[in-house]
């Protein structure tokens, strides 16, 4: 059991004292007061608070060469880096990969 677990523990048995939740604010105050002790802090979430990726992934498609010119292959990626100072522009750490397909 994770310390998380015992958080939604406390949160389910709040929601089932409720008989009834009409809107998402409902939600944030059974959250918000789910423990006396060490209450949980909610942020509610605005639509300006999501981005969407479809221009980026619309020019990663079939895209194997960096800004510098190098190839690079997409399956060895193994973490990608996204800030928001950068605008649509992504860096990526590669696994070095042999033939056999071992690092």
């Amino acid at each position: 059991m994770m310390p998380c677990d015992r958080d939604f523990g406390c949160i389910e048995q709040r929601l089932r004292k409720r008989q009834c939740i009409y809107t998402p604010d409902d939600y944030v105050d059974i959250v918000a007061n789910a423990r006396v002790q060490k209450p949980f802090t909610v942020v509610k979430m605005t639509s300006s608070d999501f981005v969407s990726l479809n221009t980026l992934t619309c020019s990663l498609t079939k895209r194997n060469l960096t800004d510098s010119g190098h190839k690079w292959d997409f399956r060895s990626v193994c973490q990608f880096r996204f800030k928001s100072d950068m605008g649509m522009r992504m860096e990526v750490s590669l696994t070095m990969m042999t033939t056999n397909g071992k690092q």
